[in-house]
């Protein structure tokens, strides 16, 4: 049974998606080198490079797990359905509220001249988007991962049988 469209496309998704989570990981290793040589004046908390690299390592972490599960889809191996599942879930208890919240929370006025007047209530259509879109894509994934026809194609194959005798042998014992 060949793979869905479906499913190669989330597998994409996901393996682009890791691969932004572990460069941000890596990004933020490299920032912390930078931290230590910040200005002591400034109001840089003393454990924050700390901080930088156990989220670095975290985000690695989740990257790798992302990545693992996106190559796992497109081999459609049953745990990396359920990984996606389980991320998915995830996604949305994450994403759906945090638009919510930005929707509904007053923001900081900004008074900087330079910036336009309607600066605060297009950043705050933006970030709701933006998490918006992240539910829905975890919300579609709860859907088409658990319908009948993804939850087939992650079932395991029975091996084709061989013989010594070769496919005349196997021909023949089908039409038989």
């Amino acid at each position: 049974m060949p793979r869905s469209v479906g499913i190669t496309i989330s597998a994409i998704i996901v393996i682009l998606g890791s691969a932004f989570t572990l460069l941000g990981g890596a990004m933020m290793v490299f920032s912390s080198a930078f931290l230590s040589k910040a200005n002591p004046a400034s109001a840089v908390p003393l454990n924050l490079a700390s901080i930088v690299v156990i989220d670095s390592v975290l985000l690695s972490g989740f990257g790798g797990r992302g990545l693992a599960s996106g190559i796992g889809l497109i081999y459609l191996k049953r745990w990396a359905r359920i990984s996606t599942l389980i991320f998915a879930g995830f996604l949305v208890c994450i994403s759906l509220p945090a638009a919510a919240v930005i929707a509904l929370i007053p923001l900081p006025n900004a008074y900087d001249p330079n910036l336009p007047s309607n600066f605060m209530s297009v950043m705050r259509i933006g970030m709701s988007v933006f998490y918006g879109m992240f539910a829905a894509l975890g919300a579609f994934w709860l859907y088409f991962f658990n319908t009948r026809s993804a939850k087939a194609q992650f079932q395991p194959r029975q091996p084709v049988p061989e013989s010594a005798a070769g496919d005349l042998f196997l021909a023949r014992d089908r039409s038989a």
